[in-house]
Formats: C-alpha cells, sequence, structure tokens
C-alpha cells in the first residue's frame, strides 16, 4: 500500500463487482464510519466512471464476470490510461490461489493491497477501513457532507414565542448545518448562542435538534449561519441525517453510473499488453502541452 497527500474531502471509495458479503455488512458498516462507498454492479462501466473521479480508491471483485487472465489485464490497464494511473486500485478475492494471488501482488499496482475474504466479516472490514485510511479517503474531515441547496427534501425552521420561522438548508452534516436566514429572521439569532427548538424536515419525517450557533456570514439574501449540534441531539436524529446523505450522495452517483459509456475492450487477447502499451505511447502526444507545442509550431509557420 502507499499514502500520497491527502485531498481535504477525501477519497470516493468504488467497488467493482462487490459480493453480498461487501454490498450488506461491509457497506453498512463504511456508511457508519461515514467512509463515501459506492458499488458498480457491471464491471463494463468502472473506467469511464472513474474517469470521473481520478483520485478515488477502487477494490475489484475478481471472482466472476471475468477470468484472472482478463481480470489481471483489466487492472493492468489502468497503467497504460493517463486518466486512470492515479486510482488507488485493490483487489477482492475469496477463493483465488497463493501463486496467482502473487502474480497481482508483485506485477500489477495495487495501493489498494489484496484483501482475502473466507474470516469473520468483520476482520474483512476490519482491514478494509484500515486501507481506507492509510490512503486518506476521508481527507480532512470527519463527517460526510451534502449540499443540499437545491433539494426539495430538506428544509427547516425554529420556533420563537409560538411563532415559526423557517429557514432554507444549504449544507448538512451529522455534525451541523450551513443555512439560510432571510432578514428578519437573523434578528433572532446571536452567534454562540443554542438553540433548542430547531427542526428539520427530511423526507416528509420531522426531526428535532438543538444546536450552537457557531458563525454568522452575510448572504445575498439574508445571512448564512453556521450551525453545530450538541450533544443534546439525539442519536436517531443524526441517523435520519447520515441516511439522507447517503441516498442523495448514491442517487446522484447512480445517474454517473447510468450515463458511463460501456467498456468493449477484449481483455483476454493473447497480445493484450502490448496493445495497451502502444495505445498508451500513441496517447500521451494527445495531451494540453503537446498540443499546444504544435500550435506554438503552426504559428510560426504562417509567419514564415
Amino acid at each position: 500500500m502507499e499514502r500520497r497527500d491527502f485531498p481535504i474531502l477525501g477519497r470516493k471509495v468504488f467497488f467493482v463487482n462487490p459480493p453480498l458479503s461487501i454490498s450488506t455488512y461491509v457497506f453498512e458498516a463504511l456508511k457508519e464510519d461515514q467512509f463515501e462507498a459506492y458499488c458498480i454492479d457491471n464491471y463494463k462501466v468502472t473506467k469511464s466512471l472513474l474517469k470521473n473521479y481520478p483520485d478515488s480508491i477502487c477494490f475489484i471483485f475478481i471472482d466472476d464476470q471475468l477470468t484472472l487472465r482478463e481480470w489481471y489485464n483489466f487492472i493492468k490497464s489502468f497503467e497504460y490510461d493517463e486518466e486512470l494511473k492515479s486510482i488507488f486500485l485493490g483487489v477482492i478475492s475469496s477463493r483465488i490461489r497463493s501463486t496467482d494471488r502473487d502474480k497481482f501482488l508483485l506485477e500489477l499496482k495495487l495501493p489498494g493491497g489484496f484483501v482475502m475474504l473466507g474470516g469473520p466479516v468483520a476482520g474483512v472490514y476490519n482491514t478494509i477501513k484500515g486501507i481506507l485510511t492509510v490512503n486518506g479517503a476521508k481527507g480532512r474531515r470527519k463527517y460526510l457532507r451534502y449540499n443540499c441547496s437545491e433539494s426539495k427534501n430538506i428544509s427547516g425552521y425554529i420556533t420563537r414565542n409560538m411563532k415559526i420561522y423557517p429557514f432554507r438548508t444549504n449544507i448538512i452534516s451529522t455534525a451541523g448545518v450551513v443555512c439560510v436566514f432571510d432578514a428578519e429572521t437573523s434578528a433572532l439569532i446571536k452567534k454562540g448562542s443554542v438553540i433548542q427548538n430547531l427542526f428539520l424536515n427530511i423526507n416528509r419525517k420531522t426531526v428535532n435538534f438543538s444546536g450552537m450557533v457557531y458563525d454568522i456570514k452575510p448572504a445575498k439574501k439574508g445571512v448564512y449561519v453556521i450551525i453545530l449540534f450538541t450533544k443534546e441531539t439525539e442519536n436517531s436524529s443524526k441517523i435520519t441525517v447520515l441516511n439522507f446523505i447517503y441516498e442523495n450522495l448514491k442517487d446522484k452517483m447512480d445517474i454517473d453510473i447510468y450515463r458511463a459509456a460501456g467498456d468493449t475492450t477484449n481483455y483476454a487477447a493473447d497480445n493484450f499488453e502490448s496493445k495497451a502499451a502502444a495505445a498508451a505511447h500513441i496517447d500521451q502526444f494527445d495531451s494540453p502541452e503537446a498540443n499546444e507545442i504544435l500550435q506554438n509550431i503552426g504559428d510560426l509557420e504562417e509567419v514564415s
């Protein structure tokens, strides 16, 4: 495994062709620990999708869909693609022979390691969690956050003296919420104050929170208010928020997966590796830097 600079907001984590133990228990544990994880059932959209997330971590389950040789070539092809070579790849298997496993480990770049299934699933999760931690999956954050400014499934309000004062939600996490209060309501809010009657309507469910006003900043219409949930907020309320975040992140990613182009490469071809290397050699000239040089040459020719 290798460690690189951690991105501030962490890395997306993908599981390609995951078995049931991963897609159920491990995914639930990842959610509880607030890793941003997704499932890709069809390997054919993997490369197209990951080009949108070049600093992500991707675990590939190699026991079906393709032969070991095809999976080997599939993973090897990442090394020849400038848009994919930065992906943190890992492999998962439950039945690979030790000799084949060694071939994968010695000949492929696998910063995500090689995870063997078969033991207690909790142990498998701890192994995966360790790999994610070493490779900066959470970055510098502790909590998953979601920009909900365009969502119609969340809104909020506070109550004062039997009156309801609504606000718009902007960003939410299980640690707190960034919201927008209008000018009238903002007069009721002071930095450092505690709001006991803070309510969020999430998917038609009203949830009560206690929050401390951490900061107030001017907005185009009203003010941004950063509210941190206090210890008095019930855990069930935070679980509702976490489920909302995960569901919406998954829905957005599902759209990207649906739109991703399918891979038509024949990974069983005898000369696959030489073809991939040759293609990489050609593609290296198709870059902004090369195009700029060629453009400069063209300009010089026009002048002469």
